[in-house]
């Protein structure tokens, strides 16, 4: 109802957040699949009026899905290898699929990259990587690091119960990868990073 009456007031936006928060929570379970099914049908009622009124429809995921299991996690305590963080000395954030550092005194750059080239289940991303996808500025941090595809961290800065699924690997992954298709639109082209994406939006529903 409510996104009919939006039909011809410009550009609507559906969010459909709810799939995301059960494939972390349930994986990628019959559960799921059962979700996917009933979003899946409510975008092809959406599709089929878009078709019919000649109106673009894009739709997107902004990443894929890891099934993962508890035995894949692994602990890292940096500030008990590394010594204790602070503005003056680093500082780092624990995401679930990759470590973040920013280093304020570059005596420690030496003690973090040992102790993280120590740890199997991680790997560092490069100068070039970096530069690939687009996170060359300091604000990114200076040095970060990618878990391995399936490997997570537990605890991480964002909870302590274990997932099911992950996002958040490097995109390269197969796993990673997003959808981008739509009705009456012109291509999607090379739609690499986030700037290709805005601008593929922006020719495809600014009138």
């Amino acid at each position: 109802g409510e996104l009919k009456e939006s039909v011809g007031k410009g550009n609507v936006f559906v969010l459909m957040a709810d799939l995301d928060a059960l494939a972390h929570k349930a994986g990628m379970s019959t559960e799921f699949d059962s979700h996917l099914l009933k979003c899946d049908k409510w975008v092809e009622s959406v599709a089929t009026q878009c078709e019919m009124i000649g109106e673009p429809l894009v739709i997107l995921s902004d990443h894929g899905m890891k099934k993962v299991k508890e035995s894949d996690s692994f602990s890292v305590n940096v500030e008990k290898a590394c010594g204790r963080a602070s503005s003056s000395s680093y500082l780092y954030f624990l995401d679930a699929t990759m470590i973040r550092f920013w280093i304020y005194d570059e005596n420690f750059r030496v003690k973090i990259e040992s102790y993280m080239n120590g740890l199997k289940e991680v790997f560092e991303i490069d100068r070039g990587r970096r530069s690939q996808l687009g996170i060359t500025k300091k604000d990114f941090g200076d040095l970060i690091y990618f878990t391995k595809e399936g490997k997570y961290i537990h605890p991480c800065f964002l909870g302590s119960s274990h997932p099911l699924a992950l996002h958040g690997y490097d995109p390269e992954f197969i796993s990673q990868e997003a959808y981008l298709g739509g009705i009456n639109i012109n291509g999607t082209g090379e739609v690499d990073k986030a700037v290709d994406m805005y601008k593929f939006l922006n020719h495809n529903l600014t009138k």
